[in-house]
């Protein structure tokens, strides 16, 4: 998991400038930052500017000035974060940013973040976002876009926050809406298997990996399912389940020989769904 605490942030400079933003020129100060993101062990040196208008009602900017040579972060250069101010209670004068996370697909610019924080990456979540209407009035309907709040001049968090929105997020390959189908997914899993009790009483032995987790956190979950796990494979085994595993076919062919002799019946991942809602592997 990526850490924002290994995002160094140095400053190197300030200067006057003026830019535009939404068409309009804007006058202020830039704020020049050396970055280095030690969540990699090489291409992990950027340069950031932050920019604060003269006008304390005008929008903060967080851009990249210098990208890392990667091809999936292509075009992170013409990408920025912008924080308004906040005005809403223990908020007020602190500034915000919307949860605008880069696009996977690559078929928008970005995607805005709305209320469902619990699936949320653990990076972003470590910034504590909040829906924008408990932070900033609105005359919109973002006020259930998720954002996170920062000091006026906490301008390290700002640019760790660019990182767990753009880069990190095309590195993972998040994306929210696989992340709903995902969710729903476990949850019409877990109602599959509730009731279920085809497991119960068996020796069940597992290789390779399952999309449960790891090991430990697998033969827990075969456990409240009331199977019997085993660490390996014997004359009392009834069920084999195969996740991938690094040797490959290799592996395979070494166990084949063994399991039709004892007579062990096999599951994958994938069919493990439809085993469970059969009543006997004994029968």
């Amino acid at each position: 998991m990526f850490k924002s605490g290994f995002v160094d942030v140095i400053f190197d400079n300030l200067r006057n400038a003026v830019w535009k933003f939404s068409g309009r020129k804007v006058g202020g100060v830039e704020y020049i930052y050396s970055v280095v993101d030690r969540n990699y062990v090489q291409r992990n040196q950027w340069s950031f500017v932050v920019r604060v208008p003269r006008s304390s009602k005008g929008y903060r900017e967080v851009r990249a000035t210098v990208v890392p040579n990667r091809k999936v972060w292509a075009g992170l250069e013409r990408r920025s974060l912008q924080l308004g101010r906040a005005d809403i209670g223990k908020y007020r004068k602190r500034r915000y940013a919307k949860l605008a996370i880069s696009d996977v697909n690559d078929e928008r610019t970005k995607v805005i973040l709305n209320d469902n924080i619990k699936a949320l990456p653990k990076w972003i979540k470590a910034f504590k976002p909040i829906a924008k209407r408990k932070v900033a009035r609105t005359k919109g309907n973002d006020g259930g876009h998720l954002v996170c709040v920062f000091d006026p001049e906490n301008h390290r968090d700002m640019i760790r926050l660019f990182f767990a929105l753009k880069p990190w997020i095309l590195d993972d390959g998040y994306s929210p809406s696989e992340s709903r189908r995902a969710a729903k997914a476990r949850r019409e899993w877990k109602r599959t298997i509730s009731n279920r009790r085809s497991l119960r009483d068996l020796n069940v032995v597992v290789t390779g990996a399952l999309s449960q987790g790891t090991r430990p956190k697998v033969l827990r979950w075969l456990s409240s399912l009331g199977a019997h796990p085993q660490y390996g494979v014997n004359g009392e085994t009834d069920l084999l389940i195969r996740g991938p595993h690094y040797l490959g076919s290799d592996r395979r062919k070494n166990e084949e020989p063994r399991r039709k002799q004892r007579g062990i019946k096999t599951a994958t991942p994938e069919n493990l769904r439809i085993i469970l809602s059969e009543a006997s592997f004994g029968e």
